[in-house]
């Protein structure tokens, strides 16, 4: 019988000055404006210019890549799957998505 699959989300939100890991490991992060960053996005992504993306594009940005190993035929399948829009808890509410503010 072939075992089932199952997802299981190890994530958790990271933010500056919350305890997640021991003090000297712990996350710091670095918020970067997108025009700071655009010469390197461009290097990506050749022809891309800020305007192209004025108030982003959650529709085609917010998905989590996916790989699944078939270890029989020595290939991997990569897809995406859709961030989720909920909690996996009622003890806590789910927050939108927003722009960043500087």
């Amino acid at each position: 019988m072939k075992p089932q699959r199952r997802f299981v989300d190890l994530s958790i939100y990271l933010e500056n000055d919350v305890l997640s890991d021991p003090p000297p490991l712990a996350p710091k992060i670095t918020y970067q404006k997108h025009q700071d960053t655009l010469h390197e996005f461009m290097a990506m992504l050749p022809g891309t210019r800020s305007e192209d993306y004025p108030d982003g594009d959650d529709k085609n940005w917010m998905k989590h890549p996916m790989a699944w190993i078939d270890e029989t035929k020595l290939s991997v399948q990569i897809d995406y799957r859709p961030v989720n829009t909920y909690t996996m808890t009622n003890e806590i509410s789910y927050i939108e998505p927003k722009a960043r503010v500087y």
